[in-house]
């Protein structure tokens, strides 16, 4: 007997950036966290700022059947006052499977 599964591919529920939207400092690394559910196969989150992906963070994913989390930790300079920050969640195996959350940072800067 052969039983041919073939899995339905879902995207993601929703995508939210967890930590608050605080003040962000120029003195230290800066860690802001990003959450999707309901994607199958999981979906793979990526991180903007400005429109651009970023490149020069150190990124920490962990995954479940269903779920995608990501640790972006990043130095901000004052340049980057001002800017969106956008976590991007994407299932590749589903036409129009992406959803994101945004924000717009500030950056506080001692001169």
């Amino acid at each position: 007997m052969f039983i041919d599964c073939d899995f339905v591919s879902v995207k993601p529920n929703k995508v939210k950036i967890v930590t608050p939207n605080d003040l962000l400092s120029t003195r230290k690394s800066q860690t802001v966290r990003c959450e999707t559910s309901g994607s199958y196969p999981p979906a793979k989150l990526t991180w903007l700022l400005d429109g651009k992906a970023i490149r020069n963070a150190v990124i920490t994913e962990e995954e479940t059947e269903t779920f995608t989390g990501s640790l972006l930790t990043l130095n901000v300079s004052p340049d980057d006052d001002g800017k969106e920050l956008v976590c991007r969640a994407d299932n590749p195996r589903f036409p129009g499977g992406t959803a994101e959350d945004r924000r717009q940072i500030h950056v506080a800067c001692k001169s």
